[in-house]
């Protein structure tokens, strides 16, 4: 790569300390940004949803505990209210069809999932500061909380199985 965009005229620059002008880059500094840039291409992208980020919308009210319903589901860990429960048993109730299903059939089970929660006057909440709670707004953000469920499940029922052979 280095070679070939050396041979076409290419030079590699990066903007000097105080960055008022360029500065060609050195050869070891220019081959460990490329290894890294062939390391990153070879990783599944995770998206800032994923990494933990959650999309809210700042006009969003903040809730105190009161203010969650029975049917809200609360994302986090070692969260449990009413909501969780029924999400719980929903996953159980899905898992042979989420586990038989392709790829794209498994979205739409998922998808089936949160649609139910939210006909249900459901909603997705996540603490923020002040132990307070607030909406979750990215469908992309609940599909992956929803997913990871029917994952945990699966492999929490082999262990079971597992354990229960010994």
């Amino acid at each position: 790569m280095v070679e070939h965009i050396s041979r076409k005229g290419g030079r590699f620059l990066k903007l000097d300390g105080d960055g008022s002008s360029w500065v060609e880059v050195s050869m070891p500094e220019v081959r460990e940004k490329i290894t890294q840039m062939l390391r990153n291409l070879r990783r599944p992208r995770v998206s800032q949803q994923q990494k933990g980020c959650f999309a809210t919308a700042n006009h969003l009210p903040l809730l105190d505990e009161t203010d969650i319903a029975p049917n809200d589901v609360l994302l986090g860990r070692k969260v449990s209210n009413d909501g969780n429960k029924r999400l719980r048993d929903m996953v159980e109730n899905m898992a042979a069809e989420y586990d038989a299903a392709t790829r794209g059939r498994k979205k739409e089970v998922v998808d089936s999932l949160m649609e139910q929660i939210k006909s249900s006057n459901g909603r997705f909440l996540r603490q923020v500061e002040g132990g307070r709670w607030q909406e979750v707004i990215d469908d992309a953000v609940i599909f992956s909380k929803v997913s990871s469920h029917f994952r945990n499940y699966r492999r929490h029922n082999k262990e079971g199985q597992s354990n229960s052979i010994n």
